[in-house]
């Protein structure tokens, strides 16, 4: 089953000669029984009677570089989240202490570096704040500093030579950028993969649930 060790397993198992294919655990036939008695022994036995009755589909298993790329493309992506917490948390502290910023940033919304100065001219003269403040600030310049980095490194990826072809054509595309480019590149991988439209629709989720009896 498709689990947090990735694709090590089956890749180990093809280079020994045993054909080996990864499933979506969802994917696998299942009763209420299964799920209150649930152990490694019958998970297993589950997993081979279905394999044997050809109930399993196999998953798309992409190449180790692939994969590789996408590790760093997902982590600008949980470092953009970390960046939106710490900014978040700063906003929290400032309400606490009913400091209100000057008008000018309200307007703009925007974390630009003399709004970041403000902030830190505001932890030096409230002593109640100031360390924590300069804490979170410590925080935010170091996670901006990684987004910058990882973004470096996704932009040398864009024209290397498996990707460059696709890469130029998405971002000539309105409304595509540098970052969804990427995105698309390194989360689908080779998008002739999907047979049809609803397969890539259902992949990426755009597919519309229903459940009625």
């Amino acid at each position: 089953e498709a689990g947090f060790s990735g694709f090590h397993t089956q890749r180990e198992l093809e280079k020994e000669g045993i054909k080996a294919i990864v499933v979506n655990a969802a994917d696998i036939p299942t009763s209420d029984k299964d799920g209150q008695q649930k152990t490694d022994k019958r998970d297993s036995f589950k997993i081979a009677q279905s394999l044997r009755a050809n109930m399993l589909e196999a998953i798309y298993v992409p190449s180790q570089e692939d994969e590789e790329n996408q590790g760093l493309f997902r982590r600008r992506t949980d470092l953009v989240v970390k960046r939106t917490r710490i900014k978040n948390q700063i906003k929290s502290l400032l309400k606490k202490y009913g400091i209100k910023p000057e008008e000018k940033y309200e307007e703009t919304k925007a974390w630009t570096k003399t709004y970041i100065k403000w902030l830190a001219e505001v932890a030096k003269s409230r002593t109640r704040i100031r360390k924590q403040m300069e804490s979170m600030l410590r925080e935010l310049d170091f996670i901006s500093e990684e987004i910058k980095i990882t973004e470096e490194q996704l932009a040398e990826l864009s024209q290397c030579e498996s990707y460059k072809y696709r890469y130029d054509k998405l971002i000539k595309i309105s409304g595509i950028g540098k970052t969804v480019a990427m995105a698309i590149i390194l989360e689908l991988f080779d998008i002739n993969r999907f047979v049809c439209f609803p397969k890539l629709a259902s992949y990426v989720g755009f597919i519309p649930r229903e459940h009625s009896s």
